[in-house]
C-alpha cells in the first residue's frame, strides 16, 4: 500500500460536540465521496468479558436487514479462548467470528492475518478502505490506551487487541476505487458505548491516525486510558492486525433482494443475562434503489432455519409513488414487533402478493 505522508488539514473537522470524549470527534468531515453502511452506534453489554464483538456484529447486521440479540450472537459462536460455554455460547473473537457469521447466515471476509507479512498495518488500512468503499461494514479489533493489549493469548505471545468495534463509513476526496490511503481519508466507528456524540453519528478518525504499536506512544499517546474513554479513541495494531468485513446476508433463493436497512427503537438492548426483561422492538426499514410506481413485498423470518427454507413468518406490501426511489416502512404495521432477545430477518423484493410464488 502506498501511504502518502501529507499533513492533515485542521479544517477537515468541525469542533467536537459536548458529549464527545477527547481527543475524538463526532462531527463528520466534508469530503467529496462517502461509502459504507448507514449504522447507528449501539451499546454493548458489559458482563462476561464484554459483548463488544456481539454488539459489532449486531450493529452491522442491522444495516443488512437482520436484528439478532447479543445473547443469540454468542449462542451462534463456536468455542473460542474467551468467556462462554456450550449452553450460553462464546465470546466473539478474531479466532471464531467466521463461525458467528456462518451460523447467522451472514457473508463476510476476514483479513488474512496469519499469512500476511509483518508489519501488516499499512496494507491492512488499504484493505479496510477497500471494504468500506464497497459498502461493507468491518468488525474491527482495536488497541485501547491503558489496557493489557492481549486478548486471551499467552503472556509470551500476546494477541494484540483489547476491544472490538464496528467501523462503518468511509469519507474521502479520492475516487472510491482508489485504495491508496490518503491522510485526509476518514473512517467512522462506534465505541460500543453509545451515544457516540450528541447526534450519535459515531467517532470520526483520519486513517493517518489509526496505527500504533502496543507501546501506544504514537497516534494514541493522547487517548484516554480508562474505561469509557479509551474505547472512543482506539488504534489498530501496526504489526499484527485483525478485522472481518460483513458483506451481506446469504441469499435464500435465486431472487434479487432490494437494499434494506433495519432500525430499532433504541441503541440499548435489555441485558437478559443480567436479569433485565426483554422488550418489544418496533422495526423501521429503509429500502433504497427502488423503482417508482412499483409494488414491493417485505418478508419476515424469525430464525435461520425459516430463512434458509424460505418459509416466512410474515409479509407486508408497499408501493412507491411517482419519482419515489426510497421508502421508509414502519414494519410493525404489517409484520408486528419483535422481542429484543430474539432475531428477525427482513427481505424486500419487487412484486406484490400475487407474485409470491414466482
Amino acid at each position: 500500500m502506498k501511504f502518502l505522508a501529507l499533513p492533515l488539514l485542521a479544517a477537515t473537522f468541525a469542533s467536537a460536540d459536548d458529549s464527545c470524549v477527547a481527543p475524538g470527534t463526532c462531527t463528520p468531515p466534508d469530503l467529496k465521496y462517502v461509502a459504507g453502511r448507514d449504522i447507528i452506534p449501539r451499546k454493548q453489554w458489559g458482563n462476561s468479558g464484554g459483548f463488544c464483538g456481539a454488539m459489532s456484529v449486531q450493529s452491522i447486521a442491522l444495516s443488512y436487514g437482520l436484528y439478532v440479540s447479543q445473547d443469540l450472537i454468542r449462542k451462534a459462536t463456536d468455542k473460542g479462548a474467551g468467556h462462554g460455554n456450550r449452553i450460553e455460547g462464546y465470546e466473539v473473537l478474531h479466532s471464531n467470528i467466521d463461525s458467528t457469521l456462518s451460523n447467522l447466515l451472514l457473508e463476510g471476509e476476514s483479513w488474512d492475518y496469519a499469512n500476511e507479512q509483518h508489519p501488516q498495518g499499512e496494507r491492512y488500512l488499504s484493505w479496510l478502505k477497500g471494504q468500506l468503499a464497497n459498502d461493507n461494514g468491518v468488525v474491527q479489533f482495536v488497541l485501547c490506551q491503558g489496557d493489557a493489549h492481549n486478548s486471551y493469548g499467552p503472556i509470551d505471545d500476546p494477541i494484540p487487541y483489547d476491544h472490538i468495534e464496528p467501523f462503518f463509513k468511509l469519507y474521502s476526496d479520492s475516487p472510491l476505487n482508489d485504495t491508496t490511503v490518503y491522510p485526509t481519508d476518514v473512517v467512522s466507528h462506534g465505541s460500543g458505548y453509545a451515544p457516540d456524540g450528541d447526534a450519535n453519528l459515531g467517532y470520526f478518525r483520519p486513517f493517518s491516525s489509526l496505527l500504533d504499536d502496543t507501546d501506544m506512544k504514537g497516534n494514541c499517546k493522547d487517548a484516554g486510558s480508562v474505561y469509557m474513554e479509551n474505547e472512543m479513541y482506539p488504534c489498530i495494531n501496526s504489526g499484527l492486525t485483525y478485522g472481518t468485513a460483513i458483506t451481506g446476508i446469504k441469499p435464500n433463493s435465486d431472487r434479487t433482494a432490494e437494499k434494506l436497512a433495519l432500525y430499532v427503537d433504541t441503541v440499548t438492548e435489555p441485558d437478559v443475562r443480567n436479569g433485565e426483561a426483554p422488550v418489544a422492538f418496533n422495526g423501521t426499514a429503509v429500502v433504497s434503489s427502488l423503482v417508482p410506481n412499483t409494488d414491493y413485498i417485505i418478508y419476515r423470518y424469525n430464525s435461520p432455519v425459516a430463512y434458509q427454507m424460505d418459509q416466512p413468518d410474515g409479509k407486508m406490501t408497499f408501493s412507491t409513488g411517482e419519482n419515489e426511489r426510497a421508502k421508509t416502512v414502519a414494519l410493525a404495521t404489517g409484520l408486528g414487533t419483535f422481542s429484543s432477545d430474539a432475531m428477525a430477518y427482513f427481505l424486500c423484493f419487487k412484486g406484490g402478493d400475487n407474485d409470491d410464488d414466482e
